[in-house]
């Protein structure tokens, strides 16, 4: 097996380990930057102290970036709101593919 192919292997092996709880996501934001020769490997969590990065510390510029993205997102501002005034009914109809309504899809194609 290649030494991309191993390290490929190790950092999917990492990431169920962090999942489960008994790994860490630093290390796989690590394993992740040496694999695709990057700089900032990035996975937002949105949490109670607001959206942070599992895979890396912080740095100055994603600090720049949460504060003006994030608030002016549009889209996730409205999702927040939907979410928070009708969680009920949102956790139990997803909808996808064939099942979502019409103007759904039309948009969603529109979009690709």
């Amino acid at each position: 097996m290649k030494d991309t192919e191993r390290d490929l292997a190790d950092c999917v092996g990492a990431i169920y380990q962090a999942g489960a709880g008994d790994g860490s996501w630093l290390d796989v934001g690590e394993r992740i930057c040496r694999i695709m020769d990057a700089r900032r490997a990035l996975l937002i969590l949105d949490g109670s102290g607001g959206p942070r990065n599992l895979l890396m510390p912080a740095d100055g510029s994603e600090t720049a970036y949460s504060v003006y993205f994030h608030a002016r997102d549009p889209y996730a501002a409205k999702a927040r709101y939907d979410f928070a005034t009708a969680r009920a009914y949102h956790l139990g109809n997803a909808k996808l593919g064939a099942s979502a309504p019409r103007t759904w899809r039309t948009a969603a194609a529109s979009r690709s």
